[in-house]
C-alpha cells in the first residue's frame, strides 16, 4: 500500500484508481484549475500511456466545471493543442520540455501553436534545483515565442501590430484570471481566440497520472454527468 511507503518513509506515488477518482472530482467541485501532467515524466512513467488524448471523454465531462491544465505535454503538443481549441475549459503548457530541449525548444513551442488559441498557451519553467533553471525556462519560452511569431511577420503572414498585441498580458495575469473566472460556459467554444499567454496556476490542484491517462476515463463520468 502507498500509505505503508509513505509511513516508512519511503518514496511513493498514489496509483489507486477510485481515490485518484474521489480526489480528481472533487477538486474539481470547487471550480479551481485542475492541474494534470501529461507526456515527459519520471522514469516510472509509461509515456505510450500519457497521451492527453486520452482524456477526450474525461474533458467532455467536465466541461462546465472548471479549467484543466495540460503540464508539459511532450511529445504530445500537437494532440494538446487540438484538446485546447476543441474544449473551452482546456489550457495547455510545454514548460518541461523547454528546458530538456534547449536549443530545439522552438520548434515544441510552434507545434503547441499550430492549433492552440493563443490565450490558451500558459507558460511555466517547471524549474527545481538550481535557480538558474528557473531563468533558464523563462529565456528559452520568450526567445522560442519571439523566434515563432517573429517569422510570421517576416513570411508575411502577421502584421508588426497584431504581433505585438498577441504579446500583451504576460504570465503574471493568466494565472490569477483562471482562478477567479469560474467554470467555462458552452458560449465560449465559440468565442473569438484572443491571444493571451500566462502562467500555470499555482493555487490549481495537480495530479500526476503515473499509469495511464486513459485508464482513469472508463468509470471517470460519475452518475450525475450529462
Amino acid at each position: 500500500m502507498w500509505s505503508a511507503d509513505v509511513r516508512a518513509g519511503h518514496p511513493a506515488r498514489l496509483i489507486d484508481e477510485a481515490l485518484l477518482r474521489f480526489g480528481i472530482w472533487t477538486a474539481l467541485d470547487t471550480g479551481l484549475p485542475l492541474q494534470v501532467h501529461a507526456g515527459l515524466g519520471d522514469p516510472d512513467l509509461d509515456l505510450r500511456r500519457a497521451d492527453p488524448l486520452l482524456l477526450t471523454s474525461f474533458l467532455r465531462a467536465t466541461e462546465e466545471r472548471a479549467p484543466v491544465l495540460l503540464l508539459h505535454t511532450y511529445p504530445f503538443q500537437r494532440g494538446a493543442g487540438y484538446l485546447a481549441q476543441m474544449f473551452p475549459h482546456v489550457y495547455l503548457d510545454v514548460g518541461l520540455a523547454t528546458n530538456y530541449a534547449g536549443a530545439a525548444s522552438t520548434s515544441i513551442v510552434a507545434e503547441s501553436l499550430e492549433l492552440a488559441p493563443f490565450r490558451k498557451l500558459l507558460f511555466s519553467s517547471d524549474a527545481w534545483g538550481a535557480p538558474e533553471l528557473h531563468l533558464l525556462g523563462s529565456w528559452l519560452f520568450r526567445r522560442a515565442m519571439s523566434r515563432v511569431l517573429g517569422e510570421w511577420v517576416i513570411r508575411g503572414d502577421w502584421r508588426a501590430p497584431t504581433l505585438s498585441g498577441s504579446s500583451a498580458g504576460g504570465g503574471r495575469e493568466r494565472a490569477p484570471r483562471l482562478r477567479t473566472e469560474g467554470p467555462p460556459s458552452q458560449q465560449s467554444r465559440r468565442r473569438r481566440a484572443v491571444p493571451w499567454f500566462g502562467s500555470a496556476c499555482s493555487g490549481a490542484r495537480h495530479f500526476v497520472l503515473t499509469r495511464s491517462l486513459g485508464a482513469l476515463c472508463t468509470g471517470m463520468v460519475r452518475d450525475d454527468q450529462p
